[in-house]
């Protein structure tokens, strides 16, 4: 993302984006899965924080789960986080068909707003890890 995704078309600062992709976890069978952790990589090259929120939408697009809000410090590269999804809401990642991510512009320490011409981006990248056991195979 970059600073014009965070201006309007008059250039007023607009510090929430939505983005929305879809999940498939086709020829997984649910029953060996006893671990998911979703991991999120960022490079934040704006000069303030941002804070994400990530909701998971079933085939209808109704939120069936949300994680819990991630924190991207200003000014950071190769930024990680970690989230485990609790063994007992596992099952939830079968039924999600969509991911959304609420994308939150903090404001700047001193008062100042985006401008059209700076340089800023924030990279944002994710995946999903499924820990199957087959031992009782």
């Amino acid at each position: 993302m970059y600073v014009p995704d965070f201006l309007t078309s008059e250039n007023i600062e607009e510090p929430i984006q939505v983005d929305v992709v879809q999940a498939s976890l086709a020829n997984v069978s649910q029953k060996y899965v006893e671990k998911v952790e979703m991991t999120f990589i960022t490079d934040n090259y704006f000069n303030r924080d941002f804070n994400v929120e990530i909701i998971f939408f079933d085939r209808n697009q109704i939120p069936i789960y949300q994680l819990d809000q991630i924190f991207i410090p200003a000014n950071s590269t190769n930024y990680k986080t970690i989230i485990e999804i609790p063994s007992e809401d596992i099952p939830v990642i079968f039924e999600t068909a969509y991911y959304g991510f609420l994308i939150a512009l903090g404001p700047s320490s001193d008062g100042s707003v985006l401008d059209p011409d700076d340089v800023y981006s924030l990279e944002f990248k994710s995946s999903l890890e499924l820990f199957l056991n087959y031992k009782n195979i």
